[in-house]
């Protein structure tokens, strides 16, 4: 009987186990500013607040085009702005539950479009289209693929 409860024990407390937490792909939950739609935007370090590629409301209005565009609505994911040449071997990706894209500055609101393509493809189907089969990458974003 110790034995049972022993075990019992073990088995709910988790022993030698460890919590998983997500951290939001390893990028973490914060951000610089919410927009009024709703999208989280850091932007820090890559951009000051004073950056005309640092207003939110720039991202919503690209948003809100590409959800037009495509017919597809969804509440905005989280958007990070990472330094040129840290996500190589792209300048975007989308990573989903928890929403999240990251860009590059270069190439900016053409990559944030493409991504935001694959977001809202994801949520209204469950497939992201990695291999770019959608025809709305062309016409909804300002190139095809990234």
């Amino acid at each position: 009987m110790i034995r049972l409860l022993t075990l019992l024990v073990l088995l709910l407390s988790g022993c030698g186990g460890s919590e998983v937490t997500n951290n939001n792909h390893g990028y973490g939950d914060y951000y610089d500013v919410r927009g009024d739609s709703g999208l989280a935007l850091r932007y820090s370090p890559t951009f000051d607040q004073n950056d005309p590629l640092a207003r939110v409301s720039r991202y919503e209005t690209e948003f809100n085009e590409v959800m037009a565009c495509t017919g597809i609505t969804a509440p905005p994911p989280m958007v990070i702005v990472m330094p040129n040449g840290s996500l190589q071997p792209y300048d975007g990706y989308y990573y989903p539950d928890p929403d999240l894209i990251v860009v590059e500055p270069g190439t900016l609101i053409m990559t944030f479009k493409h991504e935001v393509v694959h977001y809202l493809l994801d949520r209204s189907t469950g497939d992201l289209d990695p291999h770019h089969n959608s025809y709305l990458f062309f016409k909804c974003s300002s190139h095809g693929v990234t």
